[in-house]
């Protein structure tokens, strides 16, 4: 039965699959990957995600494949077009032992965040190869990949807190400027109010921004 639709429901794993008929629900947990019929609400496992010990991120890409970023002594991508009744890894991420997050971008290039040398990896044929971008100086963990209205792909990473951005691709990644205090950078928002949000810990501070991290200010410090 053709999928008409995709939505994500939820940033802490569920998404669901809309099909002519029915909803077909995905979360991730721990170990595996669980699915249901809306309505029904009974979880039954996917099938095996070859060894994965942790499934940290979904996507769900306009190829028509749902990508699993997953994390054990190696962190692999899966992709499944079927529901999950079969999971296919995709190429090694070389030297990650965890898939943090995905992003797919407009032009259909799917990013990966990795631990634990901070590397983003990029491909651009549904992960038969992944390349690595550019370093991202003192990063350790890329948590979280957002594309903005400003052309450019901005990361959030650990264990200084650091916001990189890039225009080009992962050609080349900079620093945006402080988050005073954060350690990781573990969301970030585009909002319609003109801003950008970072949700941090280990304060759990949120820091905004209106020229493209060329300031941060720690909304806890404002007037209110």
């Amino acid at each position: 039965m053709p999928a008409t639709t995709f939505e994500i429901l939820s940033r802490g794993g569920l998404i669901m699959h809309k099909y002519q008929t029915t909803f077909v629900f995905l979360i991730l947990s721990l170990f595996a990957v669980f699915s249901s019929q809306a309505g029904a609400w009974e979880w039954d496992g996917t099938s095996d995600l070859g060894g994965a010990t942790f499934v940290w991120d979904f996507l769900d890409a306009s190829d028509g494949y749902i990508y699993a970023a997953t994390g054990n002594s190696f962190g692999d991508v899966f992709r499944s077009n079927d529901e999950g009744a079969n999971w296919t890894i995709t190429s090694n991420l070389i030297g990650a032992t965890e898939v943090r997050c995905l992003l797919e971008h407009s032009n259909g290039t799917i990013y990966a965040g990795t631990y634990p040398n901070g590397d983003v990896f990029r491909t651009d044929d549904g992960g038969a190869t992944w390349t690595n971008t550019s370093e991202l100086p003192g990063a350790s963990y890329v948590l979280f990949l957002l594309e903005a209205s400003d052309g450019y792909i901005y990361a959030g990473t650990a264990l200084y807190g650091d916001v990189f951005r890039s225009n080009d691709g992962g050609g080349t990644w900079t620093n945006t400027s402080e988050l005073l205090n954060a350690a990781y950078v573990i969301d970030i928002l585009e909002a319609s109010d003109g801003y950008m949000y970072a949700a941090t810990a280990l304060y759990g501070d949120v820091f905004r921004t209106n020229d493209g991290g060329g300031t941060w200010t720690n909304t806890s410090e404002l007037p209110g």
